[in-house]
């Protein structure tokens, strides 16, 4: 693995999911499509062939149980081989979008305790 650049001090509150699901991103400057690795009520981690830059703001759109689009903000990135691996804050969040966030998360929860499966 290659060096790793983090952009603040790794401060997780949030139990993070595994998931594979395909997910598209983009900003004024492009738009491309990635793999969603994991995700937390904070935000996700996004495998993709693109370098991401640190701080970079993204518009998301997520599979979840009910498609979401949201925004979010690029705080780490590794490159592993020929991908990148992005760790993605959410950010902007509005009370819809927690809530469905909340929702997803809850039902992961529920759907995966004990089991260690993946979804979406």
């Amino acid at each position: 693995m290659d060096a790793m650049v983090k952009a603040t001090t790794e401060k997780r509150f949030d139990k993070r999911f595994r998931t594979e699901a395909d997910i598209s991103y983009h900003n004024h400057q492009f738009n491309n499509v990635g793999r969603m690795l994991e995700i937390s009520n904070g935000g996700i981690l996004l495998e993709t062939v693109h370098s991401i830059p640190l701080l970079t703001r993204l518009s998301l759109e997520l599979p979840l149980k009910s498609p979401l689009s949201i925004n979010g903000i690029s705080r780490w990135a590794c490159k592993m081989g020929s991908r990148y691996r992005v760790g993605i804050q959410f950010i902007d969040v509005t009370p819809e979008q927690g809530n469905c966030l909340e929702d997803t998360i809850y039902w992961l929860s529920s759907q995966l305790k004990g089991t260690g499966k993946t979804f979406f």
